[in-house]
């Protein structure tokens, strides 16, 4: 897992992803890609341990994969690419309000993964974007 960025969300915060030139690749001849089992997810920062814990226990379970875990809101996998130029592009609203991780998943490591990644987190205010995670806020212009 590759975590990416950390966003204090409200309720209908907006994340959008963008990859672009996505390529995997094996020195393992044989192996095979299972698109689904690559992809980004949204998981609060209070989560990771549950996350990690349900990870290893159940790490004798080949057919386990993170991005199936009811701990993480998945945003889309290697399924969801463009199949002509291999792209994502898409956004999701944030349904409660709290600190989330932005996170890559790779359940085969047998694959390097290769790709151009944009993302942009932002919380609305009055209808216009905010940038500022939920917390921190604009600091008042002074004037002299």
């Amino acid at each position: 897992m590759i975590v990416f960025e950390q966003f204090g969300f409200t309720k209908g915060g907006q994340i959008a992803i963008s990859v672009k030139d996505v390529s995997w690749k094996s020195s393992n001849r044989k192996a095979e890609l299972n698109p689904s089992s690559m992809g980004f997810f949204l998981a609060r920062d209070s989560s990771f341990s549950t996350i990690f814990m349900n990870d290893s226990l159940q790490s004798n379970d080949e057919s386990f994969c993170v991005l199936s875990s009811r701990y993480v809101k998945l945003l889309f996998n290697f399924n969801d690419l463009s199949l002509n130029t291999s792209t994502y592009n898409g956004s999701t609203a944030i349904d409660e309000a709290d600190e989330y991780s932005l996170v890559f998943g790779n359940c085969q490591p047998e694959f390097e993964v290769s790709m151009y990644v944009h993302t942009e987190m932002y919380n609305l205010q009055d209808g216009a974007k905010n940038y500022l995670p939920v917390g921190q806020t604009f600091l008042p212009k002074f004037f002299s």
